[in-house]
Formats: C-alpha cells, sequence, structure tokens
C-alpha cells in the first residue's frame, strides 16, 4: 500500500496546485470581463460624442451656407450700386480711350 500512498499523496498535490491555479485564472477573466464591459461603455460614450460632434459640424456647415449666400447676395447688391453710382458720377474715370493729355495714368 505504499507505492499506492505515494501515488495518491502526488495526485493530490497535483490536485491542489491545480485548483489555486484555476481560481487564480478564474480571477483573471473575472476581472478582465470588468476592464472590457467598462471599455465597451466608455466606446459607446466616444461613438456619442462623436455622432453629437458630427451632427454639429453638419448644422454649422449648413449654417455657414447660409451665410456665404447672403454675403454674396448683399455683395451683389452693392457692387450693382456701386458700379451704377460711379458710372453716374464718374465716368470720366473709367473713359481712358480718349486720354487728351501728355500725363501718364
Amino acid at each position: 500500500m505504499g507505492l499506492f500512498d505515494a501515488f495518491k499523496s502526488a495526485d493530490e498535490k497535483k490536485i491542489i496546485a491545480q485548483q489555486k491555479r484555476i481560481e487564480e485564472l478564474e480571477e483573471a477573466a473575472s476581472r478582465t470581463y470588468g476592464e472590457l464591459q467598462e471599455l465597451q461603455q466608455k466606446f459607446q460614450e466616444a461613438a456619442q460624442l462623436i455622432s453629437y460632434l458630427a451632427g454639429a459640424q453638419q448644422q454649422m456647415a449648413s449654417d455657414m451656407q447660409i451665410i456665404y449666400e447672403n454675403i454674396q447676395a448683399v455683395s451683389s447688391v452693392l457692387m450693382a450700386e456701386d458700379q451704377a453710382s460711379d458710372d453716374k458720377y464718374f465716368t470720366w474715370r473709367w473713359n481712358i480711350n480718349d486720354d487728351d493729355d501728355d500725363l501718364p495714368n
């Protein structure tokens, strides 16, 4: 029986060592699962933030397009009035074909 008891005690030591290792691995797996859940939550928050920023960027682009169109409209009106006013009062400025003086222009 001595030989059988030697094998039995070796198996028990091996089982105890394996049980400790299994407990360590279960703890590591549990900790990793918790960290994974935290990361998933942070990724979700980041995705929501990116979505919000993309929506704000699109709204800003739309607002800037409206501002640009309005500035272009005002500019074209002012340029038309400016040209009419120049033609009305300062036609001599632009009419350089009949330049009769000897001064350089």
